[in-house]
């Protein structure tokens, strides 16, 4: 009987008699509404809170944080800082201060937001915040309230809303870990391109291919072991138990990659038990149900289709190991060897580099509609 037929789903909409078989979209939107990403902790909030509320004041049992407003950043984030923007995508010529128009697409819990929220607060720029989870954007405004930002509009909608939403052009994107979740990156890159000025510029962050080789194994499992499980909370557990089968050495093999920081706090959440912040990463990292990744050749591709030129990578580590200048692996080699390697472009140098070292996994880079933006 057909109701009684199991429903596979394929990111397309399947019916069946009586019922409707899920997409892989939705259950890409149910997972950021029940884990807003990245995940922001009770410490960074109570941080966060002590370093920009002045007072609290309270009315009728409702009480308000007053910000400092001349706090001094509490995080500096480099690839999102005005001096390293303007140097790789505005040749060092950019004010900011000329109406500059920012749009931060997937915006999530709000780290780009207030980021950037905090440099511009004191200009005419506009930051245009936009993201398909509500729960995410109201943390993201929460934040930005507590610091007393200003020039922020929000909309909850999706990147493939864009062109229908008549957002006007953007000076700078700034998308990280957004496009390679979307049912058609492509599209997704092309419409942030076409949201550009003429000589607008992209900060943009991808997943690596190479260096979540490990990654993609373990989600291979967690598929296998999560096969008709549709609760969430159930899918953690099993993810915990599966990690918790392997020695240490090799699961710190799989889900380390070096460029990617400290991970003692996601090993921490496996043998010490889960909290919030474990769920929402660990969710993200091995359950996702939309999840792809480039290589570097596949990165170039992917922003010459869009009509964009690269111009960097940012990631400061990135930019070392995806170069031939890595003495580790590459100085010893002999002379002939040498020059070959010297007469290859530029792609062809990362990508080497890139399947040499086999660490990357994640390919953070600026793109601009103009080639000489640097």
């Amino acid at each position: 009987h057909m109701l009684g037929m199991r429903c596979l789903c394929l990111a397309v909409v399947m019916l069946v008699v009586g019922g409707h078989c899920r997409t892989t979209s939705e259950d890409v939107i149910e997972q950021y509404t029940d884990y807003p990403y990245p995940a922001y902790s009770d410490n960074e909030q109570i941080g966060d809170v002590a370093h920009y509320i002045l007072r609290t004041n309270c009315f009728h049992g409702v009480c308000n944080g007053v910000p400092r407003n001349d706090t001094l950043p509490r995080f500096y984030h480099y690839t999102i800082a005005l001096d390293v923007l303007n140097t790789y995508l505005y040749k060092g010529e950019e004010t900011f201060e000329n109406n500059f128009r920012v749009l931060l697409p997937g915006g999530g819990t709000g780290s780009v937001v207030v980021g950037l929220g905090e440099q511009l607060n004191h200009t005419n720029a506009e930051i245009v915040y936009l993201d398909f989870s509500l729960a995410s954007m109201k943390i993201a405004q929460s934040r930005a309230a507590m610091m007393g930002l200003s020039g922020i509009s929000w909309y909850n909608d999706r990147i493939e809303s864009i062109p229908q939403l008549n957002l006007g052009k953007f000076n700078l994107i700034e998308c990280s870990g957004v496009l390679h979740h979307l049912p058609n990156p492509q599209q997704g890159l092309n419409i942030l391109a076409d949201s550009l000025t003429e000589n607008g510029g992209m900060s943009i962050m991808v997943y690596g291919r190479v260096g979540r080789t490990g990654v993609y194994h373990l989600q291979e499992l967690v598929r296998m072991i999560n096969m008709g499980v549709t609760n969430r909370e159930e899918e953690l557990n099993n993810v915990q138990k599966l990690l918790r089968s392997f020695d240490n050495h090799t699961l710190e093999r799989m889900i380390d990659s070096r460029l990617n920081g400290d991970q003692r706090y996601f090993m921490n959440g496996i043998y010490n038990g889960r909290h919030d912040s474990w769920d929402v990463e660990a969710y993200d990292r091995l359950c996702h149900k939309q999840d792809r990744a480039y290589t570097v050749k596949e990165m170039f591709e992917f922003i010459k289709n869009a009509g964009l030129y690269f111009i960097s990578s940012h990631g400061p580590a990135e930019k070392f190991v995806l170069s031939l200048e890595h003495n580790q692996y590459f100085g010893e080699l002999d002379e002939k060897t040498r020059r070959h390697l010297k007469r290859l472009s530029e792609e062809e140098k990362m990508a080497v580099a890139e399947l040499v070292d086999g660490s990357v996994d994640n390919h953070y880079f600026y793109a601009s509609r103009i080639e000489d933006a640097e």
